[in-house]
């Protein structure tokens, strides 16, 4: 792991990203160090584990993988079933999160990655197998029982016009 000061002082681990890349890099690890600072730690001081704090909820993650013979048009022309269905999900509060991968081994079009909140894997399995992409065979699923412990969010919305920032 690169330590904040180091990146900070020369910026190479970001070149690849250019000017921009390099002061957005610049105004995180100046973020993150106020952060630290105000929690009272020094840059290197290490946050105790409390395991106790764990988050522990239970999710099903639904890998897909474009099936053989899947091609940009035909995925083109499911995908707004596949949207409608998703949207439906997110709707009842089964969704967590879900987007396509767009890069990594094995990933063309089709490919993406769902969280869902079920109480088992039955019910996940039916609700990958309902997909417009599933249904249609254009996709592959593998179901995975995933427990989310660790993570942030920050979402920032403006009540004054109307937008928002994920962070």
């Amino acid at each position: 792991m690169v330590a904040p000061a180091a990146v900070a002082e020369g910026d190479r681990p970001f070149s690849k990203f250019g000017a921009a890349g390099q002061r957005e890099a610049r105004r995180l690890l100046t973020a993150i160090r106020h952060a630290i600072q105000l929690a009272g730690m020094s840059d290197h001081e290490a946050t105790p584990a409390d395991l106790s704090r764990l988050l522990g909820a239970e999710y099903w993650v639904v890998l897909a993988a474009p099936a053989e013979g899947a091609d940009r048009a035909t995925i083109d022309a499911h995908r707004p079933a596949h949207v409608a269905w998703l949207l439906e999900l997110e709707r009842s509060g089964v969704l967590f999160l879900a987007g396509p991968l767009t890069s990594g081994p094995g990933v063309g079009p089709g490919s993406g990655l769902t969280v869902l909140r079920v109480a088992d894997e039955a019910a996940a399995i039916a609700i990958a197998a309902s997909d417009p992409y599933v249904e249609a065979g254009l996709r592959t699923v593998t179901l995975y029982g995933w427990r989310l412990n660790l993570g942030s969010v920050a979402v920032r919305v403006s009540l004054g016009t109307g937008t928002y920032r994920w962070d």
